[in-house]
């Protein structure tokens, strides 16, 4: 007589388990169109840090990032850093030994600079060959891109925070990448705000006296909403790009991507 053997059973994953996965996949997923710019500010002599964010457009490269950040610098002033070789290690805001390997930021070639003062953004357009480095990629846009609502996930960014700075010595710092996860803000919004510009992003790390500065620049991105699968991959829609922080509603301002393709489109211009 024949005896049935008995499968072993797979222990399923826990909720919380699968969404740290998610998030994890998220980050890695994101972190390929992201990276740091810094420079010598003028006023103190210490080191001030942007994010910048990687975008082609009609076959260009461009490095997007907020106005605000860099106008005060010229383009040799600006030295950038991407993405290290494998997996992301996790890193914790406020920790102050950093993990993993340094890396020193490095001067680009900036074939030109397109500004737009209105909307606070800058592109830097850079040569194809820095995608071939292998650190970084950079994301297509096109005229149809555009904030696709309903937005059911969380908007999520990866920046780099001045407040994550470990000192090293003179005119010598550390900062590391972290991305953020924060809820599309809908209620007590500032006056004046235009909803046909910008979106607002909930920065829940206010709650434990973080600071934003360093992530202007950095790509507010969200999950497309699609019916549920056996098999779920990140699907990330740009919702654009961060500019300002509103300091007593705790909320980052996002540049709408339809603002940014509208602005890049004028560089096809020559404006």
């Amino acid at each position: 007589m024949r005896t049935r053997k008995r499968r072993p059973k797979i222990q399923k994953a826990s909720k919380a388990d699968i969404n740290r996965q998610a998030f994890a996949t998220i980050q890695e997923h994101l972190y390929w169109y992201v990276g740091g710019v810094s420079m010598m500010s003028k006023k103190t002599g210490f080191i001030e840090v942007g994010t910048v964010t990687a975008m082609r457009w009609e076959n260009r490269r461009f490095l997007l990032t907020a106005d605000h950040v860099i106008k005060e610098h010229l383009n040799d002033e600006l030295t950038f850093v991407f993405r290290p070789q494998g997996t992301i290690p996790e890193a914790r805001w406020w920790q102050r030994s950093t993990p993993g390997p340094l890396f020193r930021a490095q001067p680009l070639s900036i074939i030109q600079r397109h500004r737009c003062a209105e909307d606070d953004l800058a592109a830097l357009e850079v040569n194809p060959d820095v995608e071939t480095s292998g650190r970084v990629r950079f994301h297509e846009l096109h005229a149809g891109s555009k904030v696709i609502r309903p937005i059911r996930s969380s908007l999520f960014a990866i920046g780099l925070p001045f407040d994550s700075c470990e000192h090293l010595g003179p005119h010598a710092a550390a900062f590391s990448m972290h991305i953020l996860a924060g809820d599309e803000a809908r209620k007590n919004l500032p006056g004046g705000l235009n909803p046909k510009k910008n979106i607002l992003m909930e920065f829940p790390p206010a709650k434990e006296r973080r600071e934003p500065g360093g992530f202007s620049g950095s790509g507010a991105w969200y999950q497309k909403a699609t019916e549920k699968r056996q098999i779920w991959r990140p699907e990330m829609i740009l919702a654009g790009i961060i500019t300002h922080y509103h300091r007593s509603r705790r909320v980052l301002e996002i540049c709408r991507v339809e603002r940014v393709v509208r602005f890049l489109q004028g560089t096809s211009l020559g404006q």
